[in-house]
């Protein structure tokens, strides 16, 4: 069972905070870093195989506590919409077409949903102040800021808005996968259901399906919800300490101690995985690896997002290896044709489009 990003986004979180400094020219050094990564990106694609995912996909597997996103999607439909799960079911298609227009509409949904999340938000602190502020006027905003935020207030709110907020999500969720129902026919959802599981790992335990199959009491759930919570609390209080004086030490330094924490961090995810388990009760622990069904391994699809393109692709630049690309313009990197201004261009490394994961 992979390491969730549970304790890794908190280690990376941390760390920016404490290693970031009140300066202007941040953002500038943050766009040009991600056209940085884009342009190394794109050197990949040059060659004759992409490697990572772009060559052969990434392969799926199980997970502890933590977002989702970061492994993948873990809806219905967002599994339908997955090559090698709509291979595994023998999905016609029609059945795909369904699906298709079904993802369009929740996408559209979710699009406006979120529109109209931007225009209401108020509060925070004027950026455009911010950035043409003297260093004292700036630490200032951001304390208000933070001292805002911070309010008990401003807390309660924050929670009671997130409860509504899941509670909404629950049910357009349910509503979606209701309407997944309708176009699979019950084996074909039977399996996806149990895909689903294999990759959601003990996140599952908290599905209101499995959380019926298995008969979790009240009590269970409690456990089950409150021992990660503690877990991640701890290492929270712990990374932060050792990283107060992060900024302080060499490169050396901190690559050791990220090193520490992350070897840390996966110790202390086996043990949180451990103690829930022993939450369960051996029948319970029995029915659940039932529901998961045949192992099937996921084979991930990349994004297809413009600037994900643009990112694989390069900008001429062709990567490491023997490219297969047609030469325009731009300049060939190393182990095609002999270096020369102007013969390998944007876009021209061979890509396969492929659907985007849920979200």
């Amino acid at each position: 069972m992979r390491l969730s990003n549970l304790f890794m986004s908190t280690i990376i979180v941390l760390a920016a905070v404490m290693c970031s400094t009140p300066d202007l020219d941040a953002q500038g050094r943050e766009g040009q870093g991600q056209g940085g990564r884009q342009g190394r990106a794109g050197q990949g694609q040059g060659q004759g195989q992409g490697r990572g995912a772009q060559g052969r996909g990434q392969q799926g597997r199980g997970g502890g506590f933590g977002s989702t996103r970061g492994g993948g999607t873990t809806t219905l439909l967002g599994l339908c919409q997955n090559a090698s799960v709509q291979k595994e079911i023998d999905l016609v298609d029609e059945q795909k077409a369904d699906l298709t227009k079904l993802r369009t509409s929740q996408d559209e949904a979710r699009r406006s949903r979120a529109s109209t999340r931007t225009g209401s938000r108020t509060g925070g602190f004027d950026r455009e102040a911010l950035r043409d502020a003297t260093p004292e006027e700036r630490e200032k905003i951001i304390a208000d800021a933070r001292a805002a935020r911070d309010a008990p207030e401003a807390v309660k709110k924050r929670e009671a808005e997130a409860a509504t907020r899941a509670k909404e999500s629950a049910e357009r969720q349910k509503k979606e996968d209701a309407k997944v129902a309708e176009i699979l026919l019950p084996p074909q959802l039977a399996r996806v259901k149990e895909i689903r599981i294999q990759l959601m790992g003990l996140r599952a335990l908290s599905d209101t399906d499995v959380i019926a199959k298995l008969q979790i009491t009240t009590a269970q759930q409690k456990q089950i919800k409150e021992i990660p919570e503690k877990a991640q609390e701890a290492s929270r209080e712990e990374m932060r300490e050792a990283f107060s004086n992060l900024r302080d030490l060499s490169r050396e330094e901190r690559t050791a101690a990220f090193t520490k924490f992350r070897e840390k961090a996966e110790t202390q995810q086996k043990d949180t995985e451990k103690d829930v388990l022993a939450v369960l009760s051996s029948k319970q622990k029995t029915s659940f690896e039932g529901l998961k069904g045949k192992p099937f391994t996921l084979v991930r699809e990349t994004r297809n997002r413009t600037g994900a393109q643009r990112g694989a692709q390069g900008r001429g630049t062709q990567g490491r290896g023997n490219g297969d690309a047609t030469p325009s313009r731009g300049t060939q990197g190393r182990g095609g044709a002999a270096p020369s201004r102007g013969t390998q261009g944007r876009g021209n490394a061979p890509t396969t489009p492929e659907k985007p994961d849920d979200n």
